[in-house]
């Protein structure tokens, strides 16, 4: 099971996906985080997202959010977190046109069961991209985990990696 938020109406003729992760891609991950006080983005995220590179892209978050599984905060409590940061980036033009997040540990609760959208599996990935109707060659997942290499890997899409600076636009191609 995975949780996913479409945030407006579906973007039409789109070129290409970008899949975000959410923390320590796109803001700073303060373990756990679903504190709106605690909310500050990676440095670059803004000057990247918002280059006319992306005016033909599709902009889509995809997070483990394993805390909620172990008591730490609440779906609700991810969705509201997520929300303001989208709210953030909208406020430099750059639109996130929906967020899913697993909200399981390593292992589904009642059983022994790994959960198909729990990265390194790729079941989120591929659900943003049937969402979309965009292809996997014209996807890319940005991260900063091996975990998230690994699920790109899995979906067979490009993977960008976050190096405590969001990527340039150039690593984009």
């Amino acid at each position: 099971m995975s949780i996913l938020k479409v945030r407006g109406n579906l973007p039409k003729e789109k070129a290409e996906l970008i899949i975000l992760d959410r923390d320590g891609t796109l803001n700073v991950d303060a373990g756990y985080s679903f504190r709106l006080s605690e909310l500050s983005l990676i440095p670059g995220v803004l000057e990247t997202l918002s280059d006319a590179r992306f005016e033909s892209s599709v902009f889509a978050i995809a997070s483990n959010q394993a805390g909620i599984s172990k008591g730490k905060f609440s779906i609700e409590q991810s969705i509201l977190f997520t929300e303001e940061l989208c709210q953030l980036l909208a406020s430099s033009g750059i639109h996130i046109s929906a967020f899913a997040f697993c909200p399981h540990g390593d292992f589904m609760e009642k059983s022994n069961e790994l959960c198909e959208y729990r990265k390194p599996n790729p079941g989120m990935l591929i659900m943003l991209m049937n969402l979309f109707g965009i292809p996997k060659e014209s996807t890319f997942f940005v991260g900063d985990s091996d975990v998230d290499e690994s699920a790109a890997l899995n979906a067979d899409i490009k993977f960008i990696r976050t190096l405590g600076v969001f990527p340039r636009i150039g690593d984009f191609s």
